[in-house]
């Protein structure tokens, strides 16, 4: 019976320690929230940045004013909305996998 209660409070310990740090990625889930809005913010200004500042040097080189950096600028714009959306979508899983419990403990001996 000794045996058998140490066993159970052995398997209750390492239930514990994986619950941990599941608990940790709960209370850090905050900063990074605000580290992935900052992210996509970010990259959403790089895109619409990017695309006019091509846009912008392809009107010059070739003397079209204002359409290829209107086109470049609604280009680029779609093309980080795109990855915005990539992005939160991946930051989604990664918080729902972090949130799921941990598995059952397996019972050893067959109580029959």
């Amino acid at each position: 019976m000794r045996r058998r209660a140490a066993e159970i409070g052995r398997q209750l310990d390492h239930v514990k320690a994986t619950r941990e740090p599941a608990k940790t990625r709960v209370q850090d889930s905050g900063a990074a929230n605000i580290g992935s809005a900052f992210r996509f913010t970010f990259e959403l200004l790089a895109g619409v940045g990017v695309g006019g500042l091509v846009g912008w040097m392809l009107d010059r080189q070739f003397n079209t004013a204002p359409w290829l950096m209107l086109v470049c600028l609604v280009l680029g714009f779609v093309g980080a909305l795109v990855n915005v959306m990539r992005a939160a979508a991946k930051d989604k899983a990664a918080q729902a996998s972090s949130r799921s419990p941990a598995p059952a403990v397996r019972d050893d001996e067959d109580d029959r």
